[in-house]
Formats: C-alpha cells, structure tokens, sequence
C-alpha cells in the first residue's frame, strides 16, 4: 500500500482508472477476504513510452530550477518497457 495515499483516494484513483480502460480489476476467491489483482491493459501498455518521455521532460525543466532536486531511477517505468 502506498503510505501517503488514503484508502478512499486510491479506490478512487484505481476506479477511474479502470473506467478509462488503462487497467483491469480481477477479483479472486469466492468468499471474504478477497484478493482483488490490478493489472495494465493493453491502452494502459501503450502509455508507458509516453510517461517517461513526460517524466524526463519534467526532470529537465526541474533541473533548470534553483532548489530542486530530482531522485527518479525510472525503475517502474523500465520494468513497463520491457513488457512492451
């Protein structure tokens, strides 16, 4: 679970996710606790090149500011590329 994330905004965030087509929602089990299982579809796929294009872009107009600093190893985004 994401520490700095309440409970309600990340349900929020995963539904609309899930009505923009970028993720699907696999709910397992047929009895409580369930364990509900998030993955990328293929629209969702296709965002990965796009991400770290803006997240590179950021990191540059970041580094033209004074005081900031970026700690980003793009670790997530190279595991999505290579499913690509």
């Amino acid at each position: 679970m994401l520490p700095d994330i309440s409970q309600k905004v990340l349900t929020q965030q995963l539904r609309e996710l899930e009505d923009d087509g970028i993720i699907d929602r696999q709910v397992l089990g047929d009895r409580a606790p369930f364990k509900v299982v998030y993955s990328l579809t293929e629209t969702g796929r296709s965002l990965g090149k796009i991400l770290l294009q803006m997240s590179l872009w950021g990191e540059q107009r970041a580094n033209e500011l004074p005081n900031v600093e970026i700690e980003n190893d793009h670790a997530g985004f190279n595991h999505l590329l290579e499913t690509l």
